[in-house]
C-alpha cells in the first residue's frame, strides 16, 4: 500500500466551519415511532427525565442495566435513587426480572440490538416493566426506537452542533422541570468547535471543549440551545447517513484486502437496512489496543474508547467477557468529514503500525 505523507486529522471532537450556518434549511431529521418528543441537551439529560417520569408511575426504584455501557449512564440513575444492577447480555434469559422494574438496555455502535429487543419483549408478556431503550450510538437510524417507553438519542455525537438529544416517549412526561440552555457550556463547546476547524495546535482549541463537557458532570435536564436547534434544522441528515455507511463499508474492504483482519477484528461484519454508524468497533488482539491507540493518535487519528466501564468491579467474574471487550476494544472514524483520502491514510497507517 502506497504511503500517504500529506498532514491530516481523523476522529476527535467535530469542528465547526461557519460558512455552514448559511446552508439552507433542510427538516430531514428523522422521527422516532413514540408520540411525544422532546428536545434536551444531553443524552444524559433525556435519561434524567425519562427516570423523573418513571418515579411517578412506578413504585419500585430497581433498575437493570447492561455491564457494558458508558459509566455516565450510570449517574442519573444513582442520582434520583435507583437502585442499579447490572446484567450480561450473554445471560439475558436467566435474569429475574421483577414487576415495575426499570429496564435500560443499548442498540450498540448503530447496530439493533435484536437479541435485548427479544427479551424485552418476552419480558412482556409476563410482567409489567419500564424500558429505557438507549439509541444514542443509533441516533440516525431508521431501524430502532420501537421498543422502548423511552428512547434516548444524541445527535450532538453525530453532528457538528454543541448539544442536542431527544427524548420520545409513549406516554407524555408531564410536570418535570426543564432549565434553560447552559450558555457557558453552549459558549465553550462552539468556540471549541470553531477553533479546531482553524487551528494548527491542539491546545489551542482543547481547554475550551474540556471545560465545556465538565460542565455537564452535576446537570440537570436543559433545553437543546437555540444555536444547536438552527444547526440542526441546517444539516442534511439524509447525506450523512450515507457517507458513514459508506465510510464503514469502505474500511471494512481496506482492512480485508489489507490483510489487517487477521489483527484486527470487527465488532461487526455488516450494516443491515437502516443502520447508521456511530464508528468502526474493532477487537484489537495481542494486548496491543493501547499502544495502537497511541500510534494512531500521534499520526493525528483520534480512536474513542467504548467504555473503560468504571462502574464496574474489575474482579467481578460475572462480567469477566464484558471487561475484557473494554480492554481490547477500539473504534475506528468513520464520520461525514471523511472522505476516501481518509481512509486510505488510516488503512496505511494501521499496515505501518502492523509491518
Amino acid at each position: 500500500m502506497v504511503k500517504i505523507v500529506q498532514e491530516i486529522r481523523i476522529g476527535g471532537e467535530f469542528e465547526i466551519d461557519i460558512s455552514s450556518l448559511d446552508a439552507k434549511e433542510n427538516t430531514s431529521v428523522l422521527p422516532y415511532p413514540n408520540h411525544f418528543k422532546i428536545w434536551l441537551d444531553t443524552g444524559r439529560s433525556a435519561i434524567h427525565l425519562a427516570l423523573e417520569d418513571i418515579k411517578k408511575r412506578s413504585p419500585s426504584r430497581a433498575a437493570l442495566l447492561p455491564a457494558f455501557i458508558c459509566p455516565t449512564v450510570v449517574e442519573p440513575f444513582l442520582k434520583l435513587g435507583f437502585s442499579v444492577n447490572y446484567y450480561s447480555e450473554s445471560s439475558l434469559m436467566d435474569l429475574c426480572v421483577k414487576d415495575n422494574q426499570t429496564i435500560f438496555f443499548a442498540n450498540y455502535f448503530g447496530t439493533r440490538n435484536g437479541q435485548a429487543i427479544d427479551w424485552i419483549n418476552k419480558l412482556r408478556a409476563d410482567s409489567q416493566i419500564f424500558v429505557i431503550e438507549d439509541c444514542v450510538q443509533s441516533s440516525l437510524n431508521t431501524n430502532v426506537g420501537e421498543t422502548g417507553d423511552y428512547v434516548v438519542t444524541s445527535l450532538r455525537k453525530f453532528l457538528p452542533q454543541p448539544d442536542g438529544a431527544l427524548l420520545a416517549s409513549v406516554q407524555e412526561v408531564k410536570n418535570s422541570a426543564i432549565f434553560e440552555p447552559n450558555e457557558q457550556f453552549i459558549s465553550n463547546k462552539f468556540l471549541g468547535k470553531v477553533m479546531r476547524h482553524t487551528a494548527d495546535r491542539n491546545e489551542d482549541f482543547l481547554t475550551f471543549l474540556e471545560n465545556s463537557e465538565k460542565m455537564l458532570i452535576s446537570g440537570f435536564p436543559r433545553e437543546m440551545s437555540a444555536l444547536s436547534k438552527f444547526m440542526m434544522n441546517h444539516t442534511d441528515i439524509r447525506s450523512i447517513q450515507t457517507i458513514r455507511r459508506n465510510n464503514w463499508f469502505a474500511l471494512h474492504h481496506g482492512l480485508s484486502e489489507a490483510g489487517l483482519l487477521k489483527f484486527l477484528q470487527p465488532v461487526f461484519n455488516d450494516l443491515a437496512s437502516g443502520e447508521v454508524p456511530i464508528g468502526f468497533p474493532v477487537i484489537v488482539g495481542n494486548g496491543q489496543r493501547d499502544r495502537l491507540r497511541e500510534f494512531l493518535s500521534e499520526k493525528s487519528i483520534y480512536c474513542p474508547i467504548h467504555w473503560k466501564l468504571s462502574h464496574l468491579d474489575r474482579k467481578d467474574e460475572e462480567f469477566s467477557e464484558e471487561i475484557a471487550l473494554s480492554q481490547a476494544i477500539l473504534t475506528f472514524p468513520i464520520d461525514q468529514r471523511l472522505s476516501s483520502l481518509h481512509i486510505e491514510y488510516l488503512l496505511a497507517s494501521l499496515s505501518d503500525f502492523y509491518d
